[in-house]
């Protein structure tokens, strides 16, 4: 049987600062005593990628603009501050509008801001032995984002934060080819905000949670191609104030998830409103409880499968047995509607 090789060391990259500096020396100052790295204010090309070595930290401050190269990127081993101004906004984006490899937080020891960003046309890391699937990605390494917006992503998750605990506050991802925000074993709250045209190549969900733990507020949802909320793999999520519109599925629950979703607005769907299901029976029937829930004309309010629960104002949906697997091959395939 085919099989890859056990690795003797890690593909992921490391640098100093020594070697930044030298690589980025017309933007980049290092502080040796405090291993912090600064980007000047002002409108620069980079052409190899940003590598934030163990120990440091990378700020980025308004009215800073950085165009990267199609291999470039920033790979951070330690906390990232990005910090705009309503004014003067910091942009990571692509030269000439091509995509870049986009940014990763890995294992930082603090708590990473961005704030007052614009990130457009980001892919994800992509290297020998490894890629991130995320454009913008922060693995063990807590973050807050606030007033920020990611766009035009080229990868399968706009943003995909992993076994850390966050917060989104007033953030807008729009225009995505697959997911918009996916969380995997994490913790936080999602307030405010906008996810608009996700899931351009078909079959993107806006919010994307996996074994995690999350509040989602006031959050409006306009043209999702598939869930607008999706919660899976033993998770805790709890929703109230969501505007949704123009959607696969509302929000769906499913393999030993709770959602518990009220004061919101659900039309025009493609599927239905609310879906509870199992599609990975190593895990076990899910439940939805809904309240003062306004749902829109021409879809089916909620559907659930045997086994699983939807409660809607105290009162349970009669369950029906439907094929999940064929949900997934039809209504809910990447890649089936432009």
């Amino acid at each position: 049987t085919p099989y890859y090789s056990a690795l003797t060391t890690s593909p992921v990259p490391e640098s100093s600062l020594q070697q930044q500096t030298a690589l980025h020396k017309d933007y980049l100052h290092a502080d040796s005593a405090s291993g912090a790295l600064t980007i000047r204010a002002g409108a620069w090309q980079v052409l190899k990628p940003i590598i934030v070595p163990r120990g440091s930290t990378l700020a980025i401050g308004p009215a800073t603009t950085l165009q990267f190269a199609q291999d470039a990127g920033i790979i951070a081993h330690g906390d990232l501050r990005i910090q705009g101004t309503a004014d003067a906004p910091v942009k990571l984006q692509g030269m000439n509008t091509d995509s870049w490899q986009g940014v990763a937080v890995l294992n930082a020891p603090g708590k990473s801001v961005v704030s007052r960003a614009q990130i457009s046309a980001a892919k994800g890391i992509t290297g020998p032995a490894w890629n991130l699937t995320g454009g913008v990605s922060f693995y063990k390494s807590d973050v807050n984002i606030e007033n920020s917006l990611i766009e035009d992503s080229r990868g399968e998750d706009a943003l995909n934060i992993i076994h850390s605990e966050f917060t989104l506050d007033n953030v807008t991802i729009r225009n995505t080819l697959s997911d918009a925000f996916d969380a995997d074993f994490s913790a936080g709250s999602v307030t405010g905000g906008l996810y608009q045209d996700v899931g351009l190549a078909g079959g993107g969900d806006a919010i994307d949670v996996s074994g995690s733990r999350i509040t989602i507020s006031s959050t409006r949802f306009i043209a999702i191609d598939d869930k607008a909320v999706s919660a899976g793999e033993g998770s805790q999520v709890k929703a109230s104030g969501l505007q949704i519109d123009s959607i696969g599925t509302g929000a769906a629950c499913k393999d030993a998830s709770t959602l518990d979703i009220k004061t919101s607005t659900i039309v025009n769907a493609r599927v239905a409103g609310l879906l509870a299901y199992i599609k990975k029976p190593e895990y076990g029937p899910a439940r939805i409880n809904a309240s003062d829930i306004s749902f829109g004309d021409g879809f089916e309010t909620a559907r659930v499968q045997q086994g699983s629960q939807i409660m809607i104002d105290d009162t349970p949906v009669k369950t029906s047995d439907f094929d999940v697997d064929k949900l997934y091959k039809t209504v809910m395939k990447p890649g089936l509607r432009k």
